[in-house]
């Protein structure tokens, strides 16, 4: 249903899984890096809140949701605009 493989779908999951989890080990070790600094907890929180942020929008929460328009890849229209007016969106 997402116009993909079965396979293409395992590897996108596999991918986001392993990007998660090596920001996470990213996360943690900054957290502890950034106290020993003597940092305030607000000046700690705003710094992982834009980590986490720029993560999110890197990565995406889901795979299969296109990085331009943020729809299902299923669904997406960027390609059909594309054809339109001759730039590409995807």
């Amino acid at each position: 249903s997402l116009g993909m493989t079965p396979e293409q779908v395992t590897e996108a999951i596999d991918a986001r899984k392993a990007a998660s989890n090596a920001f996470h080990e990213q996360l943690v070790a900054l957290t502890k890096e950034l106290e020993t600094k003597g940092l305030s907890a607000q000046e700690i929180g705003r710094i992982k809140h834009e980590m986490i942020c720029s993560h999110r929008y890197e990565n995406l929460r889901n795979p299969f949701v296109c990085r331009k328009c943020w729809t299902y890849i299923p669904i997406c229209v960027c390609l059909l605009v594309a054809s339109v007016d001759g730039t590409a969106r995807c």
